[in-house]
């Protein structure tokens, strides 16, 4: 990526889950398979899907036992996710249109997720959109998670953006970068939608 690229157009971030990608169903089955193989504390169905965007291991200490707990539950999440990963993800309506055109365009592009790197790529990898992405970021790549900044912080820093004002990150936060609590709203109307209100209230004006 050139650093004209990074000056021309706004970068945009997205997280991935609930955002691009439909993968709450696999989410939750995939913590219900986990917590049937043991007897002990289990959250509800809405209990985890409350917590979708946490990172798994904060996720899975609120009801693990303890240390070897957690790890026999993450192991049976682990297992369950990457064998049934094809069969429960979709991509949301107009996302693959919507992101081909921002790259096409110029915007350098980005996700920031609480999952493991190899977690994100398998998901872009599926749908032929990791090329799309000039940066992407897990949970492996920082020491502090979202909602801490530093996730975007380092993106940005992929991307060669270093000088944000408070309202373009303000916009980019709240507008782009989707947290778990938006994952109605990106169903109802979909990403281009929002992408599109972005633009024309100027929040993503070049």
């Amino acid at each position: 990526m050139t650093p004209e690229r990074n000056r021309r157009l706004p970068a945009l971030l997205f997280d991935m889950d609930g955002t691009l990608l439909d993968s709450i169903g696999l989410i939750v089955e995939s913590a219900v398979y986990a917590f049937d193989g043991r007897e002990g504390p289990r959250p509800t169905r809405d209990e985890w899907q409350a917590l979708i965007g946490t990172p798994l291991d904060a996720m899975l200490a609120r009801w693990a036992t303890d240390a070897a707990d957690a790890a026999f539950l993450k192991g049976r999440y682990r297992h369950f996710q990457i064998t049934n990963h094809d069969g429960f993800v979709r991509l949301y309506d107009g996302v693959d249109e919507t992101l081909r055109a921002l790259h096409a365009a110029g915007h350098p592009l980005a996700i920031v997720s609480s999952k493991l790197d190899e977690g994100i790529r398998r998901s872009m990898d599926y749908f032929r959109l990791t090329p799309l992405f000039d940066a992407i970021v897990g949970i492996d790549h920082t020491t502090r998670h979202k909602p801490h900044p530093e996730p975007v912080e380092f993106a940005l820093a992929r991307l060669g953006v270093r000088e944000l004002d408070d309202s373009v990150v303000a916009a980019t936060l709240g507008t782009v970068l989707k947290y778990r609590e938006d994952h109605d709203k990106v169903t109802e109307q979909g990403i281009s939608q929002l992408i599109k209100q972005a633009f024309d209230k100027g929040l993503l004006s070049g």
